[in-house]
């Protein structure tokens, strides 16, 4: 229980960093992006283990001030997603535990925020921020906006009711560089990262957000 209190801290302060580059660059969208609060995901959008229809999964070598590979699958790790098709602005966060050569266990938590996201579809080259934390330690690292990291991403429906559709996310994110350390010297260099996920949103978020859009 506790360690799964701490993870929800973590995602939310981490979705919250990753959040706030979207808000700088683009202040006239800053309120359906959802400026001032903690975090871009809804209080509806709780990490759960990302099962899903089919296995969610994270693939991914990381070097420097991380060395570690992952081939994770399903309940193996927890995910969570906010799709906000009215912005373009979506968020998948992807929580992961590995325990390292030394055995001691690690917590990264990944936030994968993308623009100009079209619903239910096939799109490549999403200008992304990428946020990564090692909760270990309490180190960040990020792009801090875009034009260093895209994300080749394919939509696919799960679930459509009357309050929520959600879908089964599934892409692939690649850097021009070293993600930097935020207030620190480090940097993490990302390859072969490709992931699955869910995306969702509720008919309630959407009402509210053509109603905030168009004032």
């Amino acid at each position: 229980m506790l360690r799964q209190l701490v993870i929800i801290i973590g995602i939310i302060t981490v979705a919250g960093l990753a959040a706030w580059p979207f808000v700088q660059s683009i202040p006239d969208a800053s309120v359906a992006a959802g400026a001032g609060t903690s975090s871009p995901l809804t209080t509806g959008d709780e990490l759960k283990p990302c099962t899903l229809d089919s296995p969610g999964y994270i693939t991914a070598k990381l070097y420097g001030s991380i060395n570690m590979a992952f081939d994770l699958h399903g309940d193996q790790l927890q995910c969570a997603g906010k799709l906000n098709a009215l912005n373009g602005r979506s968020r998948i966060a992807l929580v992961v535990e590995q325990t390292l050569a030394d055995s001691e266990s690690s917590t990264l938590v990944f936030v994968i925020g993308m623009e100009n996201v079209e619903e239910n579809t096939t799109q490549k080259g999403l200008e992304t921020n990428l946020t990564i934390v090692d909760q270990s330690n309490g180190t960040f690292f990020g792009t801090q906006g875009t034009g260093r990291c895209w994300t080749d991403l394919k939509q696919v429906l799960v679930e459509s009711d009357s309050t929520e559709v959600r879908y089964r996310a599934e892409g692939e994110v690649y850097c021009s560089g070293a993600v930097p350390q935020i207030k620190g010297p480090g940097s993490v260099t990302i390859s072969n990262f490709n992931f699955a996920g869910e995306l969702h949103r509720t008919t309630e978020q959407s009402a509210s957000e053509l109603v905030e859009s168009n004032e």
